[in-house]
């Protein structure tokens, strides 16, 4: 069974292809008659695409346009599906789709955002619940404070080391935190 990646589309450019996507999404999920996810093959072959030959492992559980920009959310298997997203950019060559992904068993949490402006996030905190952002390490140190209770926390080494010391301290409770860091990728 493969782990579970949470990816986001930010998909800006030309308004009348941004739009043109929106209403195949909405088409495709009108078809398939499901309000809770569509399979990315289904989106492919709405488009005139081959799903045997464009990696499509994952669903779309969410999709939204506002102020010019599609936001596409997505549970795929391992990683962001990278083929999905080129045939979606080649279909349409007046877009730019901006991503995050974020996996946590495999701890992938990239984005291709270079100016930080869709994802300008910079950590998660993972926990029992529900996932944290935070835009700079001093936001991701306090609450790793806050956490832990300890208060000499100064890096991103301290506060890894600070979350690895509480969960052992903690390790007949239920709980659980980790924090990961979002890497740049180019592509």
């Amino acid at each position: 069974m493969a782990n579970i990646c949470d990816t986001t589309y930010k998909i800006v450019g030309k308004q009348e292809e941004v739009q043109s996507i929106y209403n195949v999404l909405q088409a495709v999920r009108t078809q398939i008659q499901n309000q809770d996810g569509m399979w990315l093959g289904h989106v492919v072959e709405y488009l005139g695409g081959d799903w045997e030959t464009i990696t499509c492992r994952g669903e779309i559980t969410g999709f939204n346009l506002s102020e010019a920009v599609l936001t596409i959310s997505q549970e795929t298997a391992w990683n962001e599906q990278a083929d999905f997203r080129h045939f979606l950019e080649t279909t349409y060559p007046h877009i730019k789709i901006f991503y995050r992904e974020e996996e946590c068993g495999g701890d992938l949490h990239y984005h291709n955002d270079h100016t930080g402006h869709y994802f300008p996030e910079q950590y998660l905190l993972d926990s029992y619940n529900e996932p944290e952002y935070f835009m700079t390490l001093s936001d991701a140190i306090n609450r790793v404070k806050e956490i832990t209770g300890r208060t000499r926390i100064n890096t991103e080494d301290d506060m890894m080391h600070a979350l690895d010391l509480y969960l052992e301290e903690h390790e007949e409770e239920d709980i659980f935190y980790s924090m990961h860091k979002f890497e740049f990728c180019e592509d």
